[in-house]
């Protein structure tokens, strides 16, 4: 307790922590980031994450004070405003010592702040990211540690690969993200020596095709390679090597400037299961026989490319582990759902296809696999162009909870639900179509966690059903451009504690005079309800809500004087 009671004073030092609430009581064990062995009641890990507040200035840690816990195995002092180190030579007595987290600190305002760590040979996890940390900060004393199995070092001002990491011969993830490596053409070969690599996050380095080592393929154990947010933009199967990383679990290359189409080699990656390609410039097919042996496939993200040729779902029939599709925004892609016949042994999480063309040979419907799916959350159809009507068989899905469906061409009257309480539904946009008559009565009942509510620019009719003001979390009910008449229902402009913070009902056919009532709206931003047919005063006390920013009522019958 003594030594915890000195870390204490020491990051207080001149004045002031959090801790002064949290470590207190005489079992030190039961502090708020103190960790005991449970057996021996020894101090194994400390957890101090931004107990130091700015105003108080660099913090300079005794490094003799945690060298005196013995078992200590993992000290996490993320964002705590480090500087440096008292002591540093104390380092080596941490023998014990498997994870060390310095990220987010001032590690570069100190030439030798990180000499000391290099007697840490021990150690398997170290975290540096977010320090400043520059070609000159990184000691090549580093290299000692050789037990090292994972660096971070993301969000620093590197410009060159270091020759120190080359050293570590047991590296199997390399964190370098948000760096600046593109300054020499070499600058990354030595990474192909990290043979037992299997995690390299090279994103947001502004790298080219001429930064690329044409010998990544050496890294044969590599499972996950992050280039997402670079300047690539020659096909894959120009980089030599690329092709041979056979074990590639998870590839990711999203924000770059790829364009041509998708190589074929990626079928050869036998264990791939999450494939980022979204916002590129591919173009042609998504070749339908790279997803024949990818039976390992759980995510397919392709969204914000130029793929323009078709492709059919068959393709994906038998990845049995597929949980995730997104194929958005390839505006001239035709999404072919219905033909040929095919059976899904996969269970969709999420289905993201919006701004494609949908079923454009089979009569643009909603896809009748989805009715198979019984995991699945989140749907969004929106700017597709389908048409027909929405079967009831998908506001009964109990596990959506995002229905987006805006945009398109449905129609009909508001499907009939049979399902009460259970709906999981939280978001349902059906905007911009051509549903007509009434909304549900019991919509209450039917979809009781809704939270945004977007029917408008339909052709609805019939009054606003009084149940949904029952609705106790909806945050964003939109029913503009609609044929609503009749009166705005009491409940949803008088009710306490409402969680409405967007409100419009524009350019519809609404009357009353609801604008001299009491109102509780306390948590609104937005109110529109333009181009209606309300009438009477404004109460000084409508406009009460404090987080009000927007208000629109005009082209209205409004009569009286505008309260101050």
């Amino acid at each position: 307790m003594t030594l915890l009671l000195q870390i204490k004073d020491s990051i207080n030092y001149p004045g002031g922590s959090s801790l002064d609430e949290d470590w207190v009581g005489k079992n030190c064990c039961q502090w708020l980031g103190v960790d005991c062995n449970p057996s021996s009641s020894r101090v194994i890990s400390i957890h101090l994450y931004s107990v130091r507040e700015e105003r108080l200035g660099l913090w300079y840690p005794n490094t003799s004070i945690f060298a005196a816990f013995k078992e200590l195995k993992g000290l996490y002092l993320w964002g705590n405003h480090i500087g440096g180190w008292v002591m540093p030579q104390a380092f080596s007595e941490m023998q014990s010592l498997r994870v060390l987290d310095l990220s987010s600190n001032n590690l570069s305002a100190g030439i030798d702040s990180l000499q000391g760590i290099c007697e840490l040979t021990t150690l398997r996890v170290l975290k540096l990211g977010s320090n400043r940390l520059n070609d000159h900060s990184i000691p090549k004393c580093l290299g000692n540690l050789s037990l090292l199995e994972e660096l971070y070092l993301w969000y620093n001002e590197l410009q060159s690969y270091l020759t120190t990491f080359s050293e570590m011969q047991s590296l199997r993830e390399l964190y370098l993200f948000s760096n600046h490596l593109s300054a020499g053409i070499d600058s990354l070969r030595g990474i192909c020596e990290l043979t037992t690599l299997r995690v390299l996050n090279l994103g947001r380095n502004g790298l080219n095709d001429q930064t690329i080592p044409k010998c990544l393929g050496n890294l044969s154990l590599l499972e996950e390679l992050h280039l997402l947010d670079n300047e690539l933009k020659s096909p894959f199967s120009s980089l030599t090597g690329f092709c041979e990383l056979r074990n590639l679990q998870h590839l990711d290359v999203v924000s770059n400037s790829y364009v041509g189409s998708i190589p074929q080699c990626f079928g050869n990656m036998n264990s791939l299961r999450a494939l980022f390609l979204s916002y590129n410039q591919f173009t042609g097919t998504i070749p339908s026989s790279i997803f024949q042996n990818l039976t390992n496939l759980m995510i397919i993200s392709a969204s914000h490319n130029q793929f323009n040729d078709s492709i059919s779902f068959s393709t994906f029939a038998n990845l049995s582990k597929l949980i995730h599709i997104d194929l958005s925004d390839n505006a001239r892609l035709e999404v072919e759902t219905e033909h040929p016949h095919w059976v899904p042994t996969f269970q969709l999480q999420s289905l993201l296809l919006k701004n494609c063309i949908f079923n454009k040979r089979g009569g643009s419907g909603i896809p009748t696999f989805i009715s198979t799916q019984q995991s699945l959350e989140t749907l969004d159809a929106s700017r597709s162009f389908l048409k027909g009507t929405i079967p009831s068989w998908l506001l009964n899905n109990l596990t959506v909870g995002s229905l987006i469906l805006g945009g398109n061409l449905l129609k009909g009257p508001f499907p009939h639900s049979t399902q009460c309480n259970n709906s999981m539904l939280h978001e349902l946009d059906v905007s911009d179509n051509f549903i007509y008559g009434e909304l549900p009565s019991n919509i209450d009942t039917l979809f009781p966690n809704l939270i945004v509510f977007n029917m408008s620019k339909n052709e609805l009719q019939g009054t606003i059903p009084a149940s949904i003001s029952k609705l106790q979390t909806l945050g964003m009910l939109d029913l503009s451009q609609n044929n609503l008449f009749g009166e705005m229902p009491h409940g949803l402009i008088s009710r306490n504690n409402t969680s409405l913070k967007y409100l419009r009902l524009s350019n519809n056919k609404l009357q009353g005079n609801f604008l001299s009532k009491f109102s509780n709206m306390t948590e609104l931003v937005v109110l529109l309800l333009d181009n209606n047919g309300f009438t009477g005063t404004i109460a000084s006390n409508m406009l009460s809500s404090p987080s009000l920013k927007i208000l629109d009522l005009s082209k209205n019958n409004l009569s009286g004087f505008i309260p101050s």
